[in-house]
């Protein structure tokens, strides 16, 4: 062996310096988390040019992001690899644009085609709709680009997709086809592609250019693809096509990890491997060089329970650790509060400075209870991939509406809501407004009551606008003035709702949105946090409501540092690691989400996930959960995730802060039989108190911030008891006996 070769090899454990050596035939890297695959895939490219003396030109190396590319390309520079810049280091979308470059004429393209990018598609699909005859008030655009791209990423043109909606008796696919047929007519119109066509002209080219398919088998005697879980058919068949009669194929991946299906990534591709390589060795990573041994064990013991995987034992050398904490907060302010809370006492009792932490949940709207916490506490953070909460188009557009119901001088959020949904209201036609405002001194909120008190009256536009967009203008005017006499009437959350479906802001998103329910949860989290300020101050009206709302929409955007709390969701974390992570929102239809219910194989992907946020960790893991929580504008008790259960007793504490208490539970309606955390009021080592007054059907009963009320149930609820109360005023709410702390009204 070489010197070089040693020095390539110094470092690597002995699975690593395996895949390093094995330069010939089809190979699987099955790398576990933290396992190093980065500095493998490298040092292999390094092995083949120092030691196995191959030319970089013909060695390629595929992953998904120009990030992962980057850091690979720095990397293999840092190795004293030989004209290293020749060596392909890049992304599968940047592979097929360079080959298209030089072969496109192939398939029908010259060499100086267009890549469109997504608003440019969503325009020729707009022209595509037309000439299909598909109604874009009916089939929103979006979604067609959706449906497309699906087929695309399948290798569907839009005959197969039109069999395919027959076949399904789908009309929604069956209008795409249609389009997509358009689509593509005017794309070759333009000599332009989308980035689907890169990767399907691309295969076209090589299933039907023997000349060129060689020409690439030739020049790439090694292939490398990264991420390799994450392949969708079209990429996979990509690879399949480049590589040569030597097989010398590398793909490095993980199933546990694989998280993207609603990407139209295929887990199939790195479990049927061997299948389509009979020879491929296989090599698994599993020593981890991030996690705790705690840590590591959690992760190991939640996966195990899935079914579609490569079994692999992860081992470390890292110590134990601290035990992977669980805590069970009363509500979700309960549950950020806590996070906030340990966070601040981290780095009070062991020098762990927030920038260390990340808070991870599934989907974006969790994201507002923790970024409340950490106002109110101090602690600066960051929202990766994503926006704050009040700062999110959605909650944007429907404040907008409120600042104007409560400010009608306010002509800033008036232009924004005029257009939200569109009512053929031009620019023109709200410049004309403004200028007769003006000329008539009237603020832009009373132009247009007037006109809309004209046209209810029967009379012609006192503003000079077209008729139709008198009528446009006037019915927008009939909307905020029936809004702004329900102002007075109606609980704000019952407003905001009802405004939320008169103003078409849930049928706009619904029809304009590709992730529709996502926006639609955050609006319900804006109802809720609406309805938990009307119980919280029943005193403060919209006026309060919206100036906490625009503090919090102006906390500064912190940039990354030692300082700074990230927040993430879980899907946005792979790749990533932190010293301290806390996974909130453990509770059944949360993680794993409602919609994996009815089916095992999204279901599993639910727990990967979970996986995934769990091996992020470093050092802490927290899993934490609520009892309720407050969704779709309704307070529901949850029940813990199923992923809970499948974490072994002794990897585990359960959180005691300043006023919790820990007492065993005896029973629970998904058998999850461990400590529950509750709430007092005095310390963990106070003397224990009189027991707890269990109420019965019909008493009537005193709380603290709801006043009195009358008990309706009361049910064993582990070693609590759920409690249904209705209120004097008709409100009716379900709370755990231990945090209410009800007393009974003794009438004599």
């Amino acid at each position: 062996m070489s010197t070089h070769t040693i020095d390539l090899l110094t470092g690597l454990n002995n699975a690593q310096s395996e895949a390093v050596l094995c330069t010939e035939g089809p190979l699987l890297i099955v790398a576990g988390p933290g396992s190093g695959k980065t500095r493998v895939v490298t040092h292999r490219i390094a092995h083949l040019a120092r030691e196995c003396h191959v030319s970089p030109y013909r060695i390629a190396a595929v992953t998904f992001t120009n990030k992962a590319a980057r850091e690979m390309r720095d990397r293999i520079a840092t190795l004293q690899v030989p004209d290293s810049d020749s060596v392909f280091a890049g992304t599968f979308h940047a592979f097929c644009a360079r080959m298209l470059r030089r072969f496109g004429e192939g398939v029908g393209l010259d060499s100086n085609y267009t890549i469109y990018d997504s608003d440019d598609q969503f325009g020729l699909i707009k022209q595509a709709m037309q000439m299909a005859d598909v109604d874009e008030k009916l089939n929103h655009p979006r979604a067609m680009q959706g449906i497309i791209s699906g087929a695309k990423s399948v290798l569907m043109d839009s005959v197969g997709l039109a069999k395919q909606a027959q076949f399904e008796d789908e009309l929604s696919k069956e209008m795409a086809a249609r389009v997509y047929h358009y689509y593509e007519e005017l794309l070759g119109r333009s000599n332009a592609v989308d980035f689907d066509d890169l990767l399907m002209r691309a295969v076209q080219l090589l299933q039907e250019n023997a000349d060129v398919k060689e020409e690439y088998q030739r020049r790439y005697h090694y292939l490398m693809v990264d991420e390799f879980q994450d392949t969708n058919i079209a990429q996979y068949r990509l690879a399949r096509l480049l590589t040569g009669p030597d097989q010398n194929i590398c793909v490095v991946g993980d199933p546990d990890q694989s998280i993207y299906s609603w990407r139209n990534a295929d887990i199939r591709n790195i479990l049927s491997f061997q299948n389509d390589y009979p020879d491929a060795r296989v090599i698994t990573l599993e020593q981890n060089y991030r996690s705790t041994r705690n840590i590591l064990d959690t992760a190991s013991s939640l996966i195990a329970n899935n079914g579609m995987r490569v079994p692999k034992e992860l081992t470390t050398e890292n110590a134990a650790g601290a035990d992977v904490v669980i805590h069970e907060a009363y509500t979700q302010e309960e549950e950020a509060d806590f996070v906030g809370k340990e966070i601040l006492e981290l780095a009070r009792r062991d020098r762990i400075k927030p920038g260390s932490c990340a808070v991870m949940y599934r989907i974006n709207s969790q994201s507002r209870s923790v970024e409340e916490a950490c106002l109110r506490l101090g602690i600066k953070y960051r929202i990766i991939g994503g926006v704050q909460f009040y700062r999110r188009r959605e909650i944007r557009d429907l404040m907008a509406y409120l600042c104007v119901l409560h400010n009608p001088q306010d002509d800033v959020n008036l232009a924004r809501a005029i257009n939200t949904p569109a009512r053929g209201i031009g620019d023109k036609t709200i410049q004309d407004l403004r200028s007769w405002s003006l000329s008539k001194r009237l603020s832009v909120f009373e132009a247009i009551t007037a006109v809309s008190q004209a046209k209810s009256a029967g009379l012609p536009c006192p503003a000079p606008l077209a008729a139709r967009a008198y009528t446009a203008v006037a019915r927008f005017g009939d909307l905020l003035g029936r809004f702004s006499d329900l102002k007075a009437k109606l609980p704000m959350s019952d407003l905001i709702d009802l405004l939320v479906k008169e103003a078409g802001l849930e049928a706009h998103i619904r029809k304009t949105d590709t992730n529709p329910e996502e926006r639609m949860e955050n609006i319900q989290e804006f109802i809720s946090l609406a309805a938990e300020y009307e119980s919280d101050s029943p005193e403060d009206d919209l006026s309060a409501f919206l100036e906490r709302a625009s503090l919090v929409a102006d906390v500064d955007n912190y940039e990354e540092s030692e300082d700074t709390l990230t927040l993430i969701t879980l899907h946005q974390a792979k790749g990533l690691e932190f010293p301290v992570v806390f996974i909130v929102g453990l509770e059944e239809g949360l993680l794993p989400h409602s919609r994996s219910m009815d089916s095992n194989a999204e279901l599993e992907e639910e727990r990967r996930l979970c996986y995934v946020g769990i091996t992020r960790a470093m050092e802490r893991l927290y899993l934490v959960r609520a009892f309720q929580r407050r969704m779709w504008g309704n307070t529901s008790a949850t029940l813990p995730s199923r992923f809970l259960e499948e974490i072994p007793e002794n990897l585990i504490r359960y959180a005691r802060s300043p006023g919790a208490v820990t007492v065993p539970s005896t029973s629970s309606r998904t058998g999850y039989d461990r400590s529950l955390t509750t709430w007092e009021s005095t310390a963990v080592d106070q003397e224990p108190k009189d027991p707890v007054y269990v109420p019965e059907v019909g008493h009537t009963v005193k709380h603290d911030k709801f006043g009195s009320g009358l008990v309706v149930s009361c049910e064993e609820w582990g070693s609590d008891y759920q409690v249904e109360v209705c209120f004097d005023g008709g409100e009716l709410r379900r709370l755990l006996l231990s945090y209410a702390r009800l007393e009974k009204v003794e009438f004599y």
